[in-house]
C-alpha cells in the first residue's frame, strides 16, 4: 500500500516507478549561478549544475514539505481508484498554561 508520511519533508511509500520518474523531473531544477558562470565562462567547480530537491530511497521517494498539496493530488490520480495512506508527523506545539 502506498503511503505518505508529512513531517519535516514528505516520504512517500511504495510509489510506482512512473510517479518517481515524474517526480525526479519536476523537482530537479537548473542552477542560475552555475548557467552564468557557463554563459561568462567563469569558473564552475564549486557550483553544482543541478538542485536536487528530491531523494530516492528504491520504491520510496522524499520531497520537500511545502509541494504537499501538489504531490498528494498527483499521488491520488495516479493511483485511483485506491487512496494512499496518510500518516501525519508534523510537530505540534504544547499550549500555554
Amino acid at each position: 500500500m502506498t503511503s505518505l508520511t508529512l513531517g519535516a519533508n514528505i516520504t512517500i511509500e511504495n510509489c510506482p516507478l512512473p510517479l518517481i520518474k515524474y517526480f525526479k523531473a519536476i523537482f530537479t531544477l537548473p542552477n542560475p549561478k552555475y548557467e552564468r558562470a557557463v554563459e561568462y565562462g567563469y569558473y564552475t567547480d564549486e557550483d553544482p549544475e543541478l538542485y536536487y530537491w528530491e531523494q530516492d530511497g528504491g520504491n520510496s521517494i522524499i520531497l520537500p514539505r511545502g509541494a504537499v498539496r501538489f504531490v498528494w493530488d498527483k499521488l491520488t490520480e495516479s493511483i485511483r481508484p485506491r487512496r494512499p495512506k496518510f500518516i501525519d508527523r508534523r510537530l505540534r506545539l504544547q499550549e500555554a498554561p
